[in-house]
């Protein structure tokens, strides 16, 4: 064929070979559909060039696109919503979606987002390939709304593409939940790792109500993960799961779901749900009394205790879509007793029937006010308060483990006072701030008509002077798993007296500056803290740990502070990107033995005792371990199981910095503070000299802490400055250990090379000073000594209620050096 004759043909190939130019908008009636461009304005600060835009007149969803390196999230994740008029963060935070075989969730390996429009509607379509040892799925997922409707509507199809069937095709959704935990009819609040099947699945913040539902009248299967931190649990996602199923050559799968986000209560997203579905709806009004004292919620179950509801009435009257059947409720609020129990039936068509009546039964409250002892005016002393029952009065719920103004059976008074409702009866209330303080305690009975009283002093009872206490990982809500403020973190860490923090969220660079903004004047000194963040990489197909990088200066303008990369790199890459970002920080490895993925020591394989790993991704340039995470606050045994890794690999030329902190998600049961770092400043330097706090705890001059005060010296040398040797000999090792009265030390050890050289025990008492003893040792150059001092197993229940806490501290190391001649 001639060049003349083979002209058609090329042109015909490059006609089917080209595609068109991607549409980036479209606009029909209210609807909006647009991806986010560079020279164009962002309708939200958060955007990035490449995701994409869906709203209607109410409602607006964002979008991930083709910007992975950036957000760390797959194209077509539901970033964000958030209702049009009032665009304050909702309760759900994204939506991931998944494809699995079996148990291995498979990544695409190609992946298109384009604006089309179907039936006449804008619809963001994600079509993205997954092939894998001779498995080829198309997915196709259309995202869109409609006019007049609250609702993002979410078609999934799936296709097997290849010769033979596919086996075990599982896929889904996961609802990543922001400051409140989700509720499911039937299942009821996620509280713990659970699964069931619901007809929707949704939260409230703020008034605004976020929800998952089928298009169908098939109910939704759902799985309630968790954080698992070993024997503890925080809530984690919620698995919207289709189960597994065989796909024969050809075939395909589809689903129909629905995002609702709409002003309201839980109710009204059970009446958006019923109405689509078409199911009748029975409106019943609930009158509730006692309301106007303490913010309520309203429970009702079935008769045989199922939970189908749960809604605080905004007013004391409610009106609540329920179907025909019988159903118990019964109304709840913080710090006051449950209300009796209120049987009813619904019938067919009884909309408008007479209402039933809740109540909460008459309340009392408690006003708790905290002075410095020490301090000539009487300063208020912010700190945080138990409250525990005295038998028969049960221990009191004083709101959600998240709020500092109640916290189960806590409550952080930030400025030295708190005003609380609480359940007639008598009560044990104790004071706290921080294990260098003394504490006071009050037994109290109040009624309905007679407040209970409690006026103390506190006094520095273990001064540490020119040492800071410092909690160097803790998390607020910007952490997925974490619903604190902030402004109540802040709170919560001032109240027991740490000095120094880094805000380590989740691949989120945390920010404290509003909270301290907002401390009371009272405080003299507010809390320091550095920009930091906790590389998490959870979600890599195989996961590495967890990594905090302090100080982490955020990047101007990038999503979340532009955090180092998390997804689809190893810990080099993490640690490389850090080192850029803020070369003299340093890299932490936190829990790195915490099931069940979670610790960098475990899933890579290190053998401690050799330094080696059986992953090649094991990279050893970190700075710090923490040794004792507060998870293990009453488990000594794990923390001397990390002081043994830490020490092994000393022993090793590793001279890594040991840390303690507290991993604190919540206010109550996870204890800001406990354990802290103890760091100590040279003479004339001051907490408020941050890259002093940070060289100081580079150099090792820092012990670890969950309560006593722990001094080493050898030769005079405390940890951080070595001391030289010319050869074995004969050295003066100097132990001093200090508690506040409350708390007791039974046993002091000195550790040679890791090995326990010395074991003392500590006289009873309750002085500040317990333990000050010098002992001679033999070391040689190269050896590292180290003291450890614990007490009694359940000795700071006192003062953290539920925790089991052992007094224990351990000092960094002090090395011996070869003398220079």
């Amino acid at each position: 064929m001639n060049r003349l004759g083979r002209l058609p043909l090329l042109l015909a190939l490059a006609l089917c070979t080209c595609r068109a130019p991607l549409r980036t908008t479209l606009v029909v009636g209210s609807v909006e559909l647009r991806r986010v461009e560079r020279d164009r304005p962002r309708p939200a600060p958060d955007l990035v060039p490449g995701d994409w835009l869906l709203r209607s007149r109410d409602l607006q969803v964002v979008l991930a696109g083709d910007t992975r390196e950036v957000r760390g999230a797959r194209p077509g994740s539901l970033l964000h919503v958030s209702d049009r008029a009032t665009p304050d963060p909702a309760p759900l935070h994204g939506v991931d979606f998944f494809v699995a075989l079996g148990d291995r969730e498979l990544d695409p390996t190609s992946s298109r987002l384009e604006a089309v429009l179907v039936d006449a509607t804008p619809t963001l379509r994600l079509t993205a390939r997954y092939a894998q040892r001779g498995d080829t799925l198309t997915l196709t997922r259309d995202h869109s709304m409609e006019p007049g409707r609250r609702a993002l509507h979410v078609r999934t199809r799936i296709q097997n593409d290849c010769a033979h069937t596919i086996r075990a095709l599982r896929y889904g959704a996961r609802l990543s939940w922001g400051d409140e935990a989700p509720f499911a009819p039937s299942l009821g609040v996620h509280t713990k790792v659970h699964e069931g099947a619901s007809p929707w699945v949704g939260a409230v913040d703020r008034n605004f109500t976020v929800g998952w539902t089928r298009a169908g009248s098939t109910d939704l299967d759902l799985r309630f993960t968790g954080e698992v931190h070993d024997r503890s649990f925080t809530p984690g996602f919620t698995e919207v799961v289709h189960p597994a199923a065989d796909l024969r050559p050809g075939a395909s799968v589809s689903d129909h779901e629905l995002l609702f986000g709409l002003p309201g209560q839980l109710g009204d997203l059970q009446r958006a749900v019923m109405l689509w579905r078409g199911t009748p709806v029975t409106e019943l009004p609930v009158v509730v009394h006692g309301a106007e004292r303490n913010p309520a919620t309203v429970t009702v179950t079935t008769a045989d205790g199922h939970a189908v509801l749960v809604s605080p009435p905004t007013t004391s009257r409610a009106v609540l879509p329920l179907t025909p059947g019988r159903y118990v409720a019964w109304v709840t609020a913080p710090g006051s007793a449950t209300g009796d129990p209120v049987g009813f039936e619904v019938r067919a068509g009884a909309t408008g029937a007479v209402a039933i009546e809740v109540a909460l039964p008459a309340g009392a409250s408690m006003r708790v006010t905290a002075i410095d002892e020490d301090d000539a005016g009487g300063r208020p002393l912010p700190v945080r308060i138990t409250v525990r029952g005295i038998p028969p009065t049960p221990d009191p719920t004083l709101g959600p483990n998240h709020h500092a103004s109640g916290a189960g059976v806590v409550v952080v008074a930030a400025g030295g006072a708190a005003d609380f409702p609480v359940a007639p009866g008598t009560y044990r209330v104790t004071v706290s701030h921080g294990p260098e303080w003394t504490i006071a305690q009050r037994d109290v009975s109040v009624t309905e008509t007679l407040r209970g009283e409690v006026d103390v002093g506190l006094s520095h009872a273990v001064p540490m002077e020119g040492w800071v206490a410092c909690d160097l990982h803790v998390h607020a809500s910007p952490s997925f798993d974490s619903r604190v403020s902030p402004v109540d973190r802040v709170a919560s860490l001032v109240a027991e007296g740490v000095g120094f923090a880094t805000p380590t969220e989740h691949n989120v660079v945390g920010d404290y500056s509003e909270g301290v903004g907002l401390f009371p004047e009272s405080v003299t000194v507010p809390l320091q803290w550095e920009p930091a963040v906790e590389v998490t990489t959870d979600r890599n197909a195989q996961p590495w740990g967890h990594f905090n990088v302090y100080p982490y200066p955020p990047r101007a303008g990038a999503p979340e502070g532009g955090p180092p990369p998390f997804v689809g790199v190893t810990p080099r890459e993490i640690f490389a990107a850090a080192r850029v970002r803020s070369p003299d920080g340093i890299i932490q490895v936190n829990h790195p033995r915490m099931q069940p993925n979670i610790g960098y020591f475990n899933v890579t394989g290190l053998d401690v005792r050799t330094g080696r790993a059986v992953s090649p991704a094991y990279d050893p340039s970190y700075d710090a371990i923490e040794v004792f995470n507060g998870f293990y606050i009453g488990q000594v045994a794990e923390v001397e199981r990390g002081l043994t890794d830490w020490t092994s690999l000393l022993a090793h030329g590793r001279h890594y910095i040991a840390t303690g902190s507290s991993d604190s998600h919540t206010i109550a049961y996870q204890w800001a503070g406990y354990p802290r770092t103890m760091v100590h400043l040279a003479e004339g330097e001051s907490v408020t000299d941050h890259p002093a706090v940070l060289r100081a705890l580079r150099q090792g001059r820092a012990f670890v802490t969950s309560g006593p005060m722990l001094l080493l010296t050898v030769n005079g040398q405390e940890p951080g400055t070595p001391v030289p040797l010319a050869g074995p000999t004969a050295v003066q090792a100097h132990v001093v250990v200090m508690a506040p009265p409350w708390m007791h030390v039974d046993t002091v050890e000195l550790r040679r090379n890791g090995d326990v050289a010395e074991r003392l025990a500590v006289p009873l008492g309750s002085g500040r000073l317990r333990f000050d003893a010098t002992i001679t040792m033999t070391a040689s150059p190269g050896d590292f000594i180290l003291a450890t001092a614990r007490g009694p197993q359940g000795d700071l229940e006192v003062v953290l209620p539920h925790s089991n806490g052992v007094p224990y501290a351990f000092t960094n190391p002090v090395w011996m050096t070869e003398a220079t001649r």
